[in-house]
């Protein structure tokens, strides 16, 4: 495991990164808005989720990266557009970062879960592999100036949202029924690729809800070897970039 340190707006931020020999493409995690340092805890469950990750795709041949992320004051309030945008463009700096800009964009898939699957979304473009996203609920048509390849919306059986009726009554929505128009929004955007799954007795975060021996880890593994797998299975990732780039940018975890 190594940690990257990088200056930004006068600010330092840390990248957690777990990259094998030999890798077959990268994931960038960009975590909830309930979760800024990538030590610290998040939204329930996240923290656990994210750490079972690294453990994981690099037995797999692939390299997994989570930066620290800002974390607005006020949690119990919605993030504004600014927030999404400070986190927008620590991404794109984390993605410019010498032991990672080496990997090719069709080799990289995201894993944004609830508020950074928005961020993921905003960020996403034709070149990249696709993205995975957990709790993101799509309200609306996105605008991309191309087609953007692959999509998997993964939410959790209990993780039900409400909307407020004429009278004001909250009625409860089953992702049964809203990830329907999620995918239909997507496929109306332009997503090559759009599917979605339902994990039975899961939370917003895939918690556990009812004793189950299903593992989400292991089904976001499946997916991501699955999207970095087609069609590019065959390229190799170049390695000069890590070569080159180690000793300036390694630091010991702390």
């Amino acid at each position: 495991m190594e940690t990257i340190y990088f200056e930004l707006h006068d600010r330092s931020y840390r990248v957690k990164v777990e990259i094998p020999e030999h890798p077959s493409g990268l994931c960038i995690v960009v975590p909830s808005g309930q979760m800024g340092k990538f030590d610290q805890e998040g939204a329930e469950g996240e923290r656990e989720l994210y750490s079972h990750l690294f453990s994981l795709l690099p037995t797999q041949g692939i390299g997994v990266a989570q930066p620290d992320m800002p974390l607005r004051k006020r949690l119990d309030l919605p993030a504004d557009e600014k927030h999404l945008c400070e986190r927008g463009y620590l991404l794109k700096k984390t993605l410019q970062l010498p032991l990672l800009s080496h990997f090719p964009p069709e080799r990289i898939v995201f894993l944004g879960v609830s508020l950074g699957g928005y961020v993921v979304l905003n960020n996403l473009h034709s070149r990249y592999a696709g993205a995975i996203l957990v709790g993101c609920v799509i309200e609306e048509k996105i605008s991309w100036t191309e087609p953007v390849r692959n999509i998997h919306l993964i939410y959790g059986s209990h993780d039900y949202i409400a909307y407020g009726d004429e009278s004001g009554e909250l009625i409860p929505i089953a992702p049964e029924e809203y990830s329907k128009k999620c995918v239909q929004l997507l496929k109306e955007s332009g997503v090559v690729n759009v599917s979605c799954t339902i994990l039975d007795g899961f939370s917003h975060t895939l918690t556990p809800r009812v004793d189950t021996t299903e593992k989400p880890e292991e089904k976001i593994m499946n997916l991501i070897k699955k999207i970095i797998c087609v069609p590019h299975c065959s390229k190799k990732i170049p390695s000069s970039g890590r070569e080159a780039h180690l000793g300036s940018v390694r630091y010991p975890q702390n």
